[in-house]
């Protein structure tokens, strides 16, 4: 019985460490989306895709691309946000 508790203690610190990893990342993602306050995202996206080696007319970067000329400093703001209040809440 004893051995089942350790096993189920040591399980939950594994889950709780890949959670905090999780939010952790989540909150990095946020700062990095500052960054690009009052710049060219729509340039660094492209770059990305070039990048990554993904043709920019085929269909998934494509998708990508038409996203980020959608986005303002607005709403890097508020994805910023959602990443802190996603860390606090749930890191």
């Amino acid at each position: 019985m004893q051995l089942n508790k350790q096993s189920h203690a040591r399980g939950l610190h594994v889950v709780a460490l890949f959670e905090g990893a999780k939010g952790l990342l989540v909150l990095l993602v946020g700062f990095e989306l500052l960054t690009y306050i009052h710049k060219d995202i729509n340039e660094a996206a492209m770059h990305l895709v070039k990048h990554l080696h993904l043709n920019p007319a085929s269909h998934y970067p494509r998708i990508f691309l038409d996203l980020m000329e959608h986005i303002d400093d607005t709403k890097l703001w508020s994805m910023a946000l959602a990443a802190a209040m996603y860390f606090v809440l749930c890191g």
